[in-house]
Parts: C-alpha cells; sequence; structure tokens
C-alpha cells in the first residue's frame, strides 16, 4: 500500500516537473499563466489596425494636411514600433526571466534600435547629425557660445557667492 502511494507521489511529481517544462506556468502562478501564452495573432491584429489607424488610411482628407517632414517622423516611428513589437514576441528569451521574458526581449530590442541609430549616425557629417538629434530634441543644433574651460580649476571657489563649488556643478 505504501508502496502505491509513492508511485503515485511519484507520478504526480513527475507529471508537475513535465507539465513545468513544457512551459505550465499556471502549475506555479495562475493569475499570470495567460502571459506565458502565445499571444502572436492577438498582437498582429491589434498592430494592425493601430498602424492603419495612425497612418491616417482612415481619414485621407485629414492626412493630405501633414508636412512630409511629419509624414517621415511618423514612419519612422512606426517602424521602431513594429521592430519592437517583433522583438517583443518573437526575440529568443535569455536567462533573465523576471519580470517576464517578453520585458528582457523588449529591453533588447531597444538596444538594437539605439545600435542601429548610432550606427546610421556614423555615417552623417557633423551639422547633418546635429538636424537629425534636433527632430529628437528642439534644443539641440544651435552652436554653444565659446568659453574657455581651463581658466579656473578649482574645486573650491571661496569668493564665489552662488556656489563655492561652481567648478563641480558646471
Amino acid at each position: 500500500m505504501e508502496a502505491k502511494q509513492r508511485t503515485r507521489h511519484r507520478d504526480g511529481e513527475e507529471r508537475r516537473l513535465v507539465a513545468a517544462a513544457d512551459g505550465g506556468a499556471e502549475e506555479y502562478d495562475p493569475w499570470t499563466a495567460w502571459l506565458y501564452k502565445p499571444h502572436t495573432i492577438s498582437v498582429l491584429l491589434v498592430g494592425a489596425c493601430l498602424l492603419i489607424w495612425a497612418s491616417g488610411a482612415l481619414d485621407p482628407e485629414g492626412a493630405s494636411y501633414h508636412s512630409s517632414a511629419t509624414s517621415i517622423k511618423r514612419g519612422v516611428w512606426a517602424m521602431i514600433a513594429v521592430f519592437l513589437a517583433y522583438c517583443t514576441l518573437q526575440a529568443p528569451s535569455t536567462i533573465l526571466i523576471r519580470p517576464h521574458p517578453a520585458v528582457w526581449r523588449l529591453v533588447h530590442g531597444l538596444a538594437v534600435v539605439y545600435l542601429v541609430a548610432l550606427a546610421f549616425l556614423l555615417f552623417q557629417n557633423r551639422d547633418d547629425a546635429r538636424q537629425f538629434m534636433k527632430h529628437l530634441y528642439p534644443d539641440l543644433g544651435v552652436e554653444l557660445p565659446e568659453r574657455s574651460y581651463g581658466a579656473d580649476c578649482r574645486l573650491y571657489v571661496p569668493e564665489n557667492p552662488k556656489n563655492k563649488f561652481i567648478n563641480i556643478y558646471v
């Protein structure tokens, strides 16, 4: 009798291990089990609807008011969004599993987008790179006034009334 219970317990343990190895996360956390199942078709349908809406295809009269620069910006952001969605769904998982492997796949996708943007900037001349960066942050692309950085190298400036450590904070 005791041997049968041990066998039953061992079989249950084996089933639990096989279910966990097959990706059965509901064994451990039923609230987040849906996150561990593929949602590729759902994301494809929702993403396609969002792209159609954002492109202005549903309102051709309103889309004609946008300039070509606006269309290019929207297109680049759409490319980045599609690439990040692809990375989140299809990129290989890493050893990082908390909070969820999809979060780390998204972070990896962001790193790839950053790498590609840096490679693009590498092939631009200085003025074109400044203009490109001006699209990201409008205050960029403006020449800074010339100033001397080697005039006073002290860390502590006792005669400055506002800030004694002005050379560190500037």
